[in-house]
């Protein structure tokens, strides 16, 4: 009696075997309900502690949203592409925080970009 570890798939049970929505969109599903679960929290502690706040909490929730879309996008891309541009979106960031850093302007009595100290 064989065991199912050592059977030989034939091109038939490839072919029968279809991917899932979210394999086909390159997205790991428990990591997916865990991020969706912890924003949904902290959406929920966020309306809590701005006094039941909407306006802060909508911004927050469309900021999340767009964060959503970017990760759905991002996924799509080719590995290859990436390790190719990604070195370059690094230096352009970096260097991105050193003008904010340059030229940034006072606001509420510090300097734009400065880490406050405590």
């Amino acid at each position: 009696m064989k065991s199912n570890f050592d059977r030989m798939l034939s091109s038939e049970d490839v072919m029968r075997r279809r991917a899932s929505f979210l394999q086909r969109i390159h997205v790991d599903g428990p990591l997916l309900v865990l991020l969706l679960t912890l924003a949904a929290g902290s959406l929920f502690v966020l309306y809590s502690a701005s006094g039941k706040n909407w306006d802060l909490l909508l911004k927050q929730a469309s900021s999340f949203g767009i964060g959503l879309v970017s990760m759905f996008v991002i996924a799509q891309l080719e590995p290859r592409f990436m390790a190719r541009w990604v070195p370059l979106a690094y230096v352009v960031g970096v260097t991105l925080l050193v003008v904010v850093d340059i030229m940034g302007h006072n606001a509420m009595g510090r300097r734009a970009g400065s880490i406050s100290p405590g």
